[in-house]
């Protein structure tokens, strides 16, 4: 430390200044009083304060979301297009003739939407399948 530094000389009457017993002994109350307490719990077992409308809200969002969802779920049937390739369609002939004869490629195409009112068109799926 150095004697000559302006700064040091005016500071250095607060080196020895105490805070008053009644302030220190609250300082050690307090520190004691949050040894003794138990360790913090996890972050998941945590509470967090969420304002009123902020949470209303959400809450709205997410009941309208499942309402759309369950509204898609209902009455859907399986897109035509969706049926298993691997199985020729009933009646049909399959012979190797038949399978040479048309070999041009051709397209298949299926669309399903949903329309929820006063809205529109909310879920829409075009499916174009090339059969060979």
């Amino acid at each position: 430390m150095n004697e000559h530094d302006p700064f040091e000389k005016t500071f250095s009457h607060l080196r020895e200044t105490q805070p008053p017993q009644d302030v220190r002994d609250a300082n050690r109350r307090a520190v004691r009083l949050a040894i003794e307490q138990p360790a913090a719990t996890h972050w998941w077992q945590r509470s967090i304060a969420v304002p009123l409308p902020a949470m209303m809200a959400t809450a709205a969002v997410l009941l309208m979301s499942l309402s759309i969802h369950l509204m898609n779920t209902q009455g859907r049937e399986e897109p035509p297009g969706s049926t298993d390739v691997t199985k020729p369609p009933a009646g049909s002939d399959t012979s190797a003739t038949t399978l040479l004869v048309s070999n041009e490629p051709q397209v298949e195409y299926s669309e399903t939407q949903s329309y929820l009112s006063g809205i529109g068109v909310v879920d829409r799926k075009i499916i174009y399948r090339i059969k060979e």
